[in-house]
């Protein structure tokens, strides 16, 4: 239940003309000065804190919403805490910011203290862009995600693959598909 209250609450508070503009720079479409790679990251960091801000929406909009979803925090745990060295700076960042924008959720000190220092500094400096966004609006929160997503460009910190790099070659013993055979029509 608390998952169709997530997914509605997107559909009632998360207006598709700010979603679209997500995509629109996300695709090159509407350029942002400054966001080149970070476009990229954009839609999956406005993800980020519009999660947190449509859910505080939606628990303080409907009863029941927030017990539930409350409830579904302590049954289901989502993050997997993984932090320091050996975790990418994008996950090691956006990870936490995702569960610190969540309403029911908090960053566990231990968690916080395992953290590189690069990525704790990162965070602790984009933790509070994250809490205020979340407590305004779709469009403030569009513009935290931007400045997020600029951060994490500028940190070096994101994991865009280039284009022009070949996929890496399935693994040994796989075998390569073919386009589904169209079958003939049978003649009586």
């Amino acid at each position: 239940q608390a998952g169709m209250y997530h997914e509605l609450g997107h559909e009632l508070c998360t207006p598709p003309e700010v979603f679209q503009r997500v995509i629109n720079i996300a695709k090159g479409e509407e350029k942002v000065e400054g966001l080149d790679a970070g476009a990229q990251i954009l839609p999956k960091i406005y993800n980020v804190v519009e999660d947190g801000r449509m859910e505080r929406e939606m628990s303080n909009r409907y009863a029941g919403v927030a017990e539930t979803i409350a409830a579904s925090c302590k049954v289901f745990p989502r993050w997997h805490e993984q932090v320091g060295e050996g975790v990418s700076l994008e996950n090691e960042v956006v990870w936490p910011l995702l569960y610190t924008s969540l309403p029911y959720f908090q960053m566990r000190p231990e968690v916080r203290e395992k953290m590189t220092k690069r990525g704790r500094a990162l965070f602790e400096e984009l933790e509070p862009v994250v809490h205020k966004a979340v407590r305004g609006t779709p469009e403030e929160a569009l513009e935290a995600s931007i400045h997020i997503s600029k951060r994490l460009q500028e940190e070096g910190a994101l994991q865009v693959p280039d284009a022009a790099t070949p996929p890496a070659p399935p693994p040994p013993g796989t075998q390569p598909s073919s386009p589904p055979q169209q079958q003939q029509p049978q003649q009586q």
